[in-house]
């Protein structure tokens, strides 16, 4: 029960987050950013994280789960401009790192050079991970995480198992990702169609569907477990009041003392 009781918290409390803002960062990750912010007097959309400026874009979401596993780990990483960097730097470094209820967290913080970002424009195949992907428009880190992710993921080839040998980066649309000639990953521990562990994107409606149809059935879980629970916990009172009884009754060795006829005879 406490196990299930605390997922529900934990997703409640994520969704709440959610609708108090537009992206799908995690709550713990916000809520540090928010801390550090705050602490170094920075405004929280000068250090956005690069999940909260690029998607999927809208013709190919049969690849958007396999998109999410590949750039889970770029999405939530934050981008730190060079006027910034220095002063980041040492709050990271100084301070223990820490979420709202004191657990370690782990952070990752890109430096984005905006002012010296000179646009590569890399010779990509045509089914590269990277035309997938769309940028934000209005962001002044456009062009930097353009190129950053053409650099770091433009040679991801988006294919199927049987072509995978064929390439020395890429991906499948189960998930399984290539990286190089010999490794190959697939991570299964969450599901990949499952919105709740998304990270991409500047719009989180369909995430905050998917938990409130999951907090919701959390919520009916834990209310029926909690019945069972006080039903089992009134019959084991009972049966703890019924197994008193009978040690009273086995107690008695004389039956006359119980028997009431018995008991008028020698008062008359």
């Amino acid at each position: 029960l406490r196990k299930q009781e605390s997922e529900y918290n934990a997703e409640l409390q994520e969704l709440q987050s959610l609708k108090e803002r537009k992206t799908q960062i995690p709550a713990w990750l916000v809520g540090f950013r928010t801390q550090l912010c705050n602490d170094l007097r920075i405004d929280e959309d000068e250090i956005p994280f690069a999940g909260e400026l690029m998607k999927v874009n809208e013709n190919e979401t049969v690849w958007e789960g396999a998109v999410e596993k590949l750039l889970h780990d770029a999405g939530i990483s934050l981008l730190v401009p060079a006027a910034h960097y220095k002063s980041v730097s040492k709050y990271v470094n100084d301070n223990p790192l820490r979420s709202a209820d004191g657990r370690g967290i782990k952070l990752t913080y890109l430096e984005a050079d905006l002012q010296n970002n000179s646009r590569i424009i890399k010779d990509l195949d045509e089914d590269s991970i990277t035309y997938k992907i769309d940028i934000k428009p209005d962001t002044p880190f456009h062009d930097w995480l353009e190129s950053y992710i053409q650099r770091s993921f433009g040679d991801y080839i988006c294919t199927d198992v049987n072509s995978l040998q064929h390439v020395p980066f890429g991906i499948t649309k189960q998930g399984l990702i290539k990286s190089g000639r010999i490794r190959h990953t697939k991570d299964d521990r969450k599901r990949i169609d499952d919105r709740r562990n998304y990270v991409l994107g500047w719009s989180n409606i369909e995430k905050i569907r998917v938990l409130e149809a999951s907090v919701s059935k959390l919520e009916k879980s834990t209310n029926e477990m909690k019945s069972q629970i006080k039903l089992v916990e009134a019959n084991e009172k009972k049966n703890h009041d019924q197994k008193q009884v009978v040690g009273l009754l086995l107690y008695i060795k004389d039956f006359s003392r119980l028997d009431w006829k018995f008991h008028v005879a020698k008062i008359y």
